[in-house]
């Protein structure tokens, strides 16, 4: 049982992480349509940069750079 909570508890935090890589993207995205500043959504950026490892955020930098993503933004 304590080992299906971990599991659990793992799989919250990955979504909450992903979450807030999503809510980044959009809100810069959103923004930068309107035209306006941007800086409301650097919160966003800082949570999910300083929870994941930098390899990921590269990746995903990568990613969203080559229009493979694996989610839309």
């Amino acid at each position: 049982m304590e080992q299906e909570a971990i599991r659990k508890e793992r799989k919250r935090g990955e979504t909450d992480i992903t979450s807030q890589v999503f809510d980044y993207h959009r809100c810069q995205k959103a923004l930068t349509a309107k035209g306006v500043d941007t800086t409301p959504c650097e919160w966003y950026g800082k949570v999910y940069k300083s929870l994941c490892p930098m390899a990921w955020v590269e990746k995903w930098d990568e990613q969203r750079e080559e229009g493979t993503f694996p989610g839309k933004i």
